[in-house]
């Protein structure tokens, strides 16, 4: 009977490790629905053109968002046009990824605190022209990002001439702590590719230029084509990949990486495009977020190894008690 019990138990043990140690890590699994995206889009950005970037850049950086202290992971993509922010809220254990994603041109905003939510607001900035995104992030998570333009140079003046503008209006200026970039080739091939750390003297969408040259040609799509990427990616997330697996003719055959499961918001109505940052922004960083960084993501690796050392372990430990037992 002991023995029996001894078994159960192990084999529950074994089970729940097992299915912790699977568990996906937030940048995997924002690259699965990247990947989703562009097979959906036919991967019409990997057409091959030298002035095409590679295969785009991911962007993460930590924040706190909710209020708790802790701070949230957010990562994009250079390939999303709107420049969206998938929002993972930290939590005991891991983060969980929230169905509202938070609008900024790059790891920077204004940051303001009141009544239980947090404003993060990205501004836009001309002479005649003033763009503000203002996120309002509550402690659950979920985001309403409200859009507002101030248009004429007599306007922006007005607005621009109120005492402590903007910070009085919105908040100190803030960096993403720990920004890091890297490309989705890179991350395809082996996600434990080492993230650069993010230029803020450039925009997002030339973060790229910090890839070595002999790194971006091996990266063009010549030599790393829409069929390369489906079979990396069946490969970094096999389960996910086989149980969507289909025929992509815009892609050029081979199986599809299928949609993960991540719950999606509604959405939203077109909103008009910000300007580029070359020109008279107002988006000046005040300094960086003064908040430890979460050893989460590691910290989740770093588990994955204890618990195969653990699963051995129990393996070796219960072939020895049914070797007494026999």
């Amino acid at each position: 009977m002991n023995t029996t019990r001894l078994v159960i138990s192990a084999a529950t043990l074994l089970t729940a490790a097992s299915l912790h140690a699977n568990a996906q890590t937030p940048e995997t699994e924002f690259v699965g629905q990247v990947m989703q995206q562009q097979e959906e889009s036919g991967f019409n950005f990997w057409d091959g053109l030298e002035k095409r970037r590679p295969g785009g850049m991911l962007v993460r950086g930590f924040i706190d968002v909710t209020g708790d202290g802790v701070p949230d992971l957010l990562i994009t993509s250079s390939l999303d046009p709107e420049l969206q922010w998938s929002l993972f809220v930290a939590q005991t254990g891991g983060y969980r990824q929230t169905s509202s994603e938070v609008k900024l041109q790059g790891p920077s905003a204004r940051i303001r605190k009141e009544g239980g939510l947090t404003f993060l607001t990205d501004l836009a900035m001309r002479s005649d022209w003033l763009g503000i995104f203002e996120n309002q992030i509550d402690a659950r998570g979920t985001v309403r990002v409200k859009h507002e333009l101030v248009d004429g140079y007599d306007y922006v003046k007005q607005r621009r001439s109120r005492p402590g503008w903007p910070e009085t209006e919105f908040g100190e200026g803030v960096r993403f702590q720990n920004a890091e970039t890297v490309s989705l080739q890179e991350y395809l091939q082996n996600p434990a590719v080492f993230w650069r750390p993010y230029a803020f003297e450039q925009p997002l969408q030339a973060q790229d230029e910090l890839i070595p040259a002999e790194t971006q040609q091996r990266l063009n799509a010549r030599y790393f084509s829409p069929m390369d990427a489906q079979q990396a990616w069946a490969r970094l997330n096999p389960k996910t990949a086989a149980s969507g697996a289909s025929t992509s003719t815009s892609a050029g055959g081979g199986g599809s990486p299928s949609a993960l499961t991540a719950e999606r918001g509604p959405e939203r109505s077109q909103e008009e495009s910000l300007p580029s940052p070359n020109s008279d922004s107002g988006q000046t960083v005040a300094g960086s977020l003064k908040l430890a960084a979460p050893e989460l993501v590691e910290g989740e690796r770093l588990a994955h190894v204890w618990i195969v050392a653990i699963l051995l372990a129990v393996a070796g430990a219960l072939a020895a008690v049914i070797k007494r037992a026999s």
